[in-house]
């Protein structure tokens, strides 16, 4: 209510072979935004991420930059109602640590 926000969500970062390696919270509200913590293991293969929205649009996140202790926190350029997962992509193919947003918020326009 003080941050003008409707919904939180923590969801579990998974790489490809589904074992954890974070969180990732997102917040609905004005503004939205999203915060990632990945663990020690995953962090030097983390070099950009993106968005994917619920109707298959890929939104790239250009300033992620993950901290010295795994973090990084911003605005998102949509509400979290309209994000279907978040991915932390590396240099190579497979590199990969996503997390889903079940559809727990509705838009309400």
């Amino acid at each position: 209510e003080q941050a003008d926000g409707q919904y939180f969500q923590a969801e579990p970062l998974t790489d490809e072979t589904g074992a954890r390696g974070g969180v990732a919270f997102g917040y609905e509200g004005s503004p939205s935004w999203l915060l990632v913590t990945v663990d020690p293991r995953h962090r030097d293969a983390v070099t950009r991420a993106e968005l994917v929205t619920r109707k298959g649009r890929t939104i790239p996140l250009r300033s992620l930059e993950l901290d010295p202790q795994g973090s990084w926190g911003g605005a998102m350029p949509v509400g979290l109602y309209r994000v279907a997962s978040i991915r932390l992509l590396g240099e190579r193919p497979g590199e990969i640590l996503q997390a889903s947003f079940p559809q727990g918020v509705r838009e309400s326009d």
